[in-house]
C-alpha cells in the first residue's frame, strides 16, 4: 500500500475538520449550506512570546464580551485559557480540572466563546432538533418546549443557547473563531496543532456559511 504524503494526510484532516463544521451548525441552525468567510490577522516575520499570544487572545474576549453577554463569571485571563484549551483539544472536564471549577461552567464559557463541538449539536433526548427550533422560533419558552417533548428542562436550555450561539457566529461570519485561530496560527505550537489550525483556516477560506 502506498504510504501517503504530509500534504495528502493534511487534506484528509481538512475534509473531516470541514464535515465536523458542517455537520454541527448545520444541525443546530437547519441551514444545509454552511459558508464561513475567514479573516487572517496574524502578525508577520516572527513569533509572538505566550504573553503576547494571551494579550491577543484577551483582545479577542474583550471585544465578545462587549458585543454578547457572557453566562458566566470567569474572568478574561481565565476565558483566554478555555480558548487555550478547546484549540488542544482538552476536554471540557479536563479543563474544569485546570480551571478549578466544573464542567458546566466550562460549556457555558465556550459556548459564550463561539467555539462548539460535536455534542452540542445533539439534541436533548427525546427531542428532534427540528421539533426544538419550530417551537423556539415561535416564542415558547424553556419549561413549555421540554414539557411538550418529555426533555429535560436544562438540556432544553443548553439547546437553546447553542442555536443562538451558532446564529451569532454566523451572523458575523464567524469573525471571532477565525481571529482566536489567526492568533493561535502564530505561536510557536506543536506540528498536531499548527496542521489543525491550518486545516480549520483553509476550512474557513473554502466553505461559507
Amino acid at each position: 500500500m502506498a504510504t501517503r504524503t504530509s500534504s495528502e494526510k493534511t487534506d484528509e484532516r481538512t475534509a473531516e475538520r470541514t464535515e465536523r463544521l458542517r455537520r454541527i451548525f448545520t444541525a443546530v441552525t437547519g441551514d444545509a449550506t454552511p459558508t464561513f468567510v475567514e479573516r487572517q490577522q496574524a502578525r508577520r516575520g516572527r513569533i509572538p512570546s505566550e504573553s503576547e499570544v494571551d494579550d491577543d487572545l484577551a483582545a479577542v474576549v474583550t471585544r465578545m464580551r462587549e458585543r454578547y453577554a457572557f453566562t458566566t463569571d470567569l474572568d478574561d485571563a481565565t476565558l483566554v485559557r478555555v480558548v487555550r484549551g478547546f484549540y488542544a483539544d482538552r476536554s471540557d472536564a479536563a479543563l474544569a480540572e485546570t480551571l478549578d471549577t466544573d464542567p458546566d461552567t466550562v460549556v457555558a464559557a465556550r459556548i459564550d466563546l463561539h467555539l462548539l463541538r460535536d455534542e452540542d449539536a445533539t439534541p436533548p433526548a427525546g427531542a428532534d432538533a427540528d421539533a426544538l427550533r419550530e417551537r423556539f422560533e415561535a416564542g415558547a419558552d424553556d419549561a413549555t418546549v421540554a414539557q411538550d417533548l418529555g426533555a429535560d428542562v436544562s438540556a432544553v436550555r443548553r439547546y437553546r443557547r447553542v442555536l443562538d450561539t451558532a446564529r451569532e457566529a454566523v451572523s458575523v461570519n464567524h469573525r471571532f473563531q477565525t481571529d482566536f485561530e489567526s492568533v493561535l496560527a502564530t505561536s510557536d505550537l506543536d506540528d498536531a496543532l499548527r496542521a489543525n489550525l491550518a486545516g480549520d483556516r483553509r476550512v474557513f477560506d473554502a466553505v461559507k456559511y
